[in-house]
């Protein structure tokens, strides 16, 4: 996990780490086989300013580099970024059509 937070954030993955141990859900892994976690998407919002869905996977979080993240952690980093940023069940399914639209 620390490995995968330095190759992405460097140096600004402390404020991760800390964001990680203040909030033990924001620790986890999103999906299974992936160490993608929770703190990375608050980060994002918080501390660099992302506030669409493909803002965060696209952009902040690097995923995008790779191709289209699978379904699952889409959906799971949209929710993180709903609970943070106030979206309700709408304006998640319209962040989440909009990676989707990218990728397609």
């Amino acid at each position: 996990m620390i490995r995968h937070l330095t190759s992405i954030y460097g140096d600004r993955c402390a404020a991760i780490i800390r964001l990680m141990a203040d909030h033990s859900e924001w620790r986890i892994p999103l999906v299974p086989g992936h160490p993608t976690v929770g703190a990375e998407v608050i980060y994002v919002i918080r501390d660099e300013m992302a506030c669409t869905l493909e803002d965060i996977v696209v952009r902040r979080t690097e995923l995008g580099a790779e191709g289209k993240p699978p379904d699952a952690l889409i959906a799971a980093m949209a929710r993180v970024a709903a609970d943070e940023l106030g979206w309700d069940g709408g304006r998640t399914d319209r962040e989440i059509e909009k990676v989707n639209a990218f990728y397609a």
